[in-house]
């Protein structure tokens, strides 16, 4: 996984300087400012002399009544070209829904609810708020539709979303997190991939190359459902084979027709049926072409002894039967 640009370099704590500033103008709604460190400020502007620092940048906007808090994530990275702009290419905001940040009075008060949120947000604005960094490709996806500038996380129910509406693409919560788990196993499982070829390939190369007894060739574990996962209907889009791909398929399925005829006899019924039709409908292309050419008797000897489909003792052609042995020493009839 490629380094997370919003966590290296220096980031700014409370203790370094950093600030939160709480404000609420009214009863209506309440409003978290964030002022970066002046030693994160030193470095962004050695680093970016055309930075420009407008002391305070406003982090989160609640509204009380309807408990919607927007959030507005900020790569607080002081070594980044970025640093105190918005985290994201086009998504400017994350707007929470229901998730009872309304009641807060005061920077305590937000920095103990947003503990509360759900697993994948950042929930410290010390690190600029957002989505976590391993969990990246919820926004990078969004932010491929054109005008959505803002993600709205909705507690409670799911009727009608997903949905995209005024520049906003609304999801509920219970989406997010289930694409949030899927997420992560799946990177899991690739690492456990990674980690199975590293070591097949270590113990091949280092240790069989010197003691093959000891060590003899390890294969990779076939993982369960790894062709489902693999092709999906791969299979059934063969331009995207490769040969190796398509000798690969083939061998496996031979390998298990027998387990099928048990378990999956329908299947293995289809696939002959394919396989019957795809032979027949090449061996008929075939022969036109032969027949246009006029082709001598010994060559549609020659022809027919490879074909698994043409029967051994009679062929009609041109209206005339041939019997014997494929026009060994048959005669027209």
């Amino acid at each position: 996984m490629p380094l997370n640009p919003y966590r290296t370099g220096f980031v700014a704590s409370a203790e370094e300087g950093a600030r939160l500033l709480f404000r609420a103008p009214g009863k209506e709604s309440w409003r978290l400012d964030y002022s970066p460190a002046p030693r994160a400020t030193d470095v962004a502007e050695k680093l970016n002399p055309a930075f420009y620092n407008q002391q305070r940048y406003t982090i989160i906007e609640c509204q009380r009544e309807l408990d919607v808090a927007r959030t507005f994530p900020l790569n607080v990275a002081a070594s980044s070209p970025g640093f105190m702009q918005g985290k994201y290419d086009t998504l400017r905001s994350i707007t929470l829904e229901g998730f009872k940040l309304a009641d807060c009075q005061n920077v305590e008060d937000v920095l103990e609810a947003l503990q509360a949120l759900p697993s994948g947000f950042v929930k410290d604005p010390y690190f600029g708020l957002g989505i976590n960094f391993d969990i990246r490709y919820i926004i990078e996806s969004i932010e491929r539709m054109d005008g959505v500038s803002d993600l709205r996380v909705r507690k409670g129910r799911r009727t009608g979303l997903p949905k995209v509406e005024m520049g906003t693409y609304a999801i509920s919560a219970a989406s997010f997190d289930e694409i949030r788990k899927r997420l992560r196993r799946i990177h899991a499982k690739a690492l456990d991939v990674a980690a199975d070829e590293k070591f097949v390939l270590t113990n091949n190369e280092l240790l069989h190359a010197v003691d093959p007894q000891t060590f003899p060739v390890v294969k990779r574990r076939y993982r369960k459902d790894a062709l489902s996962e693999a092709l999906g209907d791969g299979l059934t889009k063969t331009a995207g084979l490769t040969a190796g791909d398509r000798k690969t398929a083939a061998r496996t399925t031979s390998a298990v027709a027998k387990t099928m005829s048990q378990r999956e006899p329908t299947t293995l019924l289809a696939l002959s049926r394919t396989i019957e039709t795809v032979t027949l409908e090449e061996l008929i292309v075939k022969m036109k072409a032969m027949l246009s050419k006029r082709v001598s008797e010994s060559g549609w000897q020659v022809f027919f002894q490879g074909q698994s489909l043409c029967p051994e003792d009679g062929v009609r052609l041109s209206g005339h039967a041939y019997w014997g042995s494929v026009f060994g020493r048959g005669a027209a009839i």
